[in-house]
């Protein structure tokens, strides 16, 4: 409900609590976690706070997939969102 409002920070606030506490049963938290550093990084204007918002979003990524190793839906989506940020951000 927060994501359709807009409210990120509620939203990303909700998904800091499921994931402390359901730590086991949290890749779908993880990854709608890294969806929305995606999306504050397609909004941000700052070069830097866009780097950020990229590596944060790869971070939660990396984490959904030491949840689930054979999750290949993950991986591609890790790897999607890595290249249109290597794409975006400046050299």
């Amino acid at each position: 409900a927060y994501v359709a409002l807009n409210d990120n920070t509620n939203a990303q606030k909700l998904l800091d609590v499921v994931i402390k506490s359901n730590k086991k049963e949290c890749r779908w938290a993880w990854l709608k976690k890294g969806y929305l550093h995606l999306r504050h990084f397609r909004h941000e204007t700052q070069i830097i706070e866009r780097e950020k918002e990229a590596g944060r979003a790869v971070t939660c990524f990396q984490n959904a997939l030491d949840m689930d190793l054979k999750d290949s839906f993950t991986y591609e989506n890790l790897g999607i969102k890595q290249t249109i940020v290597c794409c975006v951000l400046p050299k």
